[in-house]
């Protein structure tokens, strides 16, 4: 029961991590008002076009939802596989949108490996 519990805890935290971090970072580093307005065809050169900040806001988003997520079900759970699902979700999560939508190719490597590396550190911790 406590591994379901860290593992919807850990879930709930996570996306809401990823979410307010992504906010924080757009409310520091704003993008372009038309940036709203862009057809998905538009959309991957307006990424490539956005300042170094606004990208690095989203991968550490992606990061820190993940590493959140999967230390708070390792430790409410009292398992580690709690944390590697919640790592996992992250992961797919970051995958469904690269694959939507064109990230720059180090955006696309660190957000695939910021989950992993998320995973491994939360469940090391966690000992």
């Amino acid at each position: 029961m406590r591994a379901v519990l860290g593992l919807i805890v850990g879930i709930v935290v996570g996306v809401l991590t990823v979410a307010l971090v992504e906010r924080i970072g757009g409310l520091l580093a704003p993008a372009p008002p038309s940036f709203t307005r862009l057809t998905p065809a538009e959309l991957p050169a307006a990424i490539a076009a956005l300042p170094l900040a606004n990208k690095l806001s989203v991968v550490l988003a992606w990061f820190l939802g993940a590493l959140g997520g999967a230390a708070l079900a390792v430790g409410v759970s009292c398992r580690a596989w709690p944390g590697w699902v919640v790592a996992g979700l992250i992961l797919a999560l970051v995958l469904l949108t690269i694959l939507a939508i064109t990230h720059p190719l180090w955006m696309a490597i660190a957000g695939i490996a910021g989950p992993l590396l998320a995973g491994f550190i939360a469940t090391r911790l966690a000992r």
